[in-house]
């Protein structure tokens, strides 16, 4: 208890992730998947240490109590009126050689949110502060930083989806792809295209009515074009039939060009694309 236990911040992060999950502990992972490029090649399955590491009237008392550092505690700071946290603040002195350093803090706030539907959980741990060093006017800030960014860019976390599923099940191809190529793969996931939907070379494509359509996307002579999300094979057909000369780093697709899109280039001029397979 306290200056008593030593703990990572994983471990710590790890407990309340527990609490944040009804009691049921599960083993960090640092890695969900593999993948290349964007095919899935192994996944790693959540892995449960304990099923239950208290009884669960006891977890909805802490609950309660993480909430309520929120709405009338250390962290007020973190209320706002668009989803509620629950966590806890922490202060504590640094110890070398079994010596306190004078003016030297750890300050901490770890929780989850929505604090009714956790999602994701977070700590934040300051070490040695120039400006204070109570968690909660140092860490807590950082915390809601962080899952203000998170909840506005996680649509699912505040928005629910009018559209039925079969809608949302269709992946589209939101850059440029080889016509040929999409058609086969939407062919062999049994995905229906809507009737007179054609695309001459190159085509992104859009859902209508639970259907996949074709667009064609066409490209300007002498012009760069965006290969952004494209794969190597696709971007090297492309820029090498416009005449440029195609240098290749990485694996994936790709997520970085040396040339500006829209810009002018001379014949074989040289274009660097980085790939990734994220």
């Amino acid at each position: 208890v306290g200056y008593g236990l030593e703990l990572t911040p994983l471990q710590l992060l790890t407990f309340y992730n527990a609490v944040a999950n009804n009691g049921v502990e599960v083993k960090p992972r640092f890695v969900t998947a593999i993948s290349d490029g964007g095919r899935i090649v192994k996944k790693f399955g959540v892995q449960v240490r304990n099923p239950q590491i208290a009884p669960l009237s006891v977890i909805r008392k802490v609950q309660s109590l993480l909430v309520g550092v929120v709405l009338h505690g250390t962290a007020q700071n973190l209320k706002n009126k668009h989803f509620q946290i629950a966590g806890k603040t922490g202060t504590a002195k640094i110890s070398i050689g079994g010596q306190y350093i004078p003016g030297a803090y750890n300050a901490t706030f770890v929780g989850y949110f929505p604090a009714d539907d956790p999602q994701y959980s977070c700590i934040v741990v300051i070490n040695r502060p120039k400006h204070g060093y109570y968690g909660s006017g140092v860490a807590a800030p950082v915390f809601k930083e962080i899952a203000d960014k998170v909840y506005a860019t996680s649509l699912a976390l505040h928005v629910k989806s009018k559209r039925d599923t079969m809608k949302e099940s269709i992946p589209l191809a939101i850059n440029a792809a080889w016509y040929p190529d999409l058609k086969t793969i939407y062919k062999d996931l049994g995905i229906k295209t809507a009737k007179g939907s054609y695309a001459e070379i190159w085509a992104v494509t859009g859902d209508q009515n639970d259907k996949v359509i074709f667009r064609s996307k066409t490209f300007a002579n002498n012009m760069v074009p965006n290969v952004k999300g494209m794969t190597a094979k696709d971007a090297v057909y492309l820029l090498e039939n416009m005449g440029m000369t195609t240098i290749v780093q990485g694996r994936g697709v790709v997520y970085r060009q040396s040339l500006k899109p829209g810009t002018r280039f001379q014949k074989g001029e040289k274009i660097l694309i980085r790939l990734t397979n994220i």
